[in-house]
């Protein structure tokens, strides 16, 4: 495997603006779509800025702690996972490409003040029946201790390919302790949410995830939806937060992205219990239909 080793952390902001221009290969998809890169991104000796996180907290509705977010380490992972999909030799495109589910371990509770050093590889591509699919693996470490493991599966539409493909691949998702139709007991309370429409503007500036689709109507019409959605990751964040003070010190969280959540609008989060843990819905409040769905589990 080849390591690229940064020194600093990406700029989002400048992946997005290259990402969108022709013939560069985040465009273009690198020479030949036929498997995944045996590349591996790493940035060690991080040291998390406070005053990032309490903003990043408030803007998700978290309690400001002396303990990283789960969702925040994966933000903090994030920036090598773009480095890592932006390489000439990665396959796809990252315009188009559809974050379909995520699975976070956060395997013991991370100070704020922790050194921290993050490793992102590929794996897993196989067909789907709307493309392709492939995960991209993170792992945060303090010193030589894992403390934090995510998988990020995204769907390459279009047609599946034979090429580049193993046999012993497994076809799932990290978010397969979801069901598909995952749903609360009769009776189980929601809690209503106000989306504001400019939640992706707010959630872009404290994340770096300047995707437009997310940021205004007409940059999210330009690439194809009626208007701009809410991050996936932002909704994940704000249900977390509806589970603070009783998360165990280890868990597992499964999510599936479902349908996008128009900007503005108004959801019901239902938490509820399970035997094997805790799971979570969002929903619309007008057409009824579901936006996220999710397990938390403890390890």
């Amino acid at each position: 495997m080849t390591t690229i080793e940064l020194s600093a952390v990406p700029s989002l902001p400048r992946i997005y603006a290259t990402s969108l221009l022709p013939g560069l290969p985040s465009w273009a998809g690198g020479a030949s779509p036929v498997g995944l890169p045996d590349l591996e991104v790493t940035l060690p000796g991080f040291r998390v800025d406070q005053h990032d996180l309490a903003a990043y907290n408030r803007v998700c509705g978290l309690r400001l702690s002396d303990r990283l977010p789960i969702t925040y380490l994966h933000i903090l992972a994030f920036p090598m996972s773009m480095q890592l999909m932006t390489h000439r030799s990665f396959p796809y495109p990252l315009v188009g490409l559809v974050h379909l589910a995520q699975r976070m371990t956060l395997h013991r509770a991370v100070g704020v003040d922790e050194e921290l050093s993050f490793s992102v590889w590929t794996g897993r591509l196989r067909q789907h029946k709307k493309g392709m699919l492939f995960d991209v693996l993170a792992e945060v470490r303090v010193g030589d201790e894992l403390v934090y493991a995510g998988e990020s599966s995204y769907l390459r539409p279009g047609k599946p390919s034979e090429q580049g493909l193993s046999d012993n691949l497994p076809d799932s998702l990290p978010g397969d302790s979801v069901p598909s139709g995952l749903e609360a007991p009769p009776g189980t309370p929601s809690i209503i949410w106000s989306v504001p429409s400019d939640i992706g503007r707010r959630y872009g500036a404290v994340s770096g995830d300047v995707n437009p689709i997310h940021l205004h109507p007409l940059s999210a019409r330009a690439l194809g939806f009626p208007r701009h959605i809410a991050h996936g990751m932002w909704s994940h964040a704000k249900v977390m937060g509806g589970f603070e003070g009783r998360l165990p010190d280890a868990y597992v969280t499964d999510t599936r992205f479902l349908k996008p959540m128009l900007l503005p609008t108004t959801v019901a989060f239902t938490p509820f219990s399970t035997d094997e843990g805790e799971a979570f819905t969002i929903r619309g409040t007008k057409k009824d239909e579901p936006h996220l769905a999710g397990t938390i589990r403890p390890i």
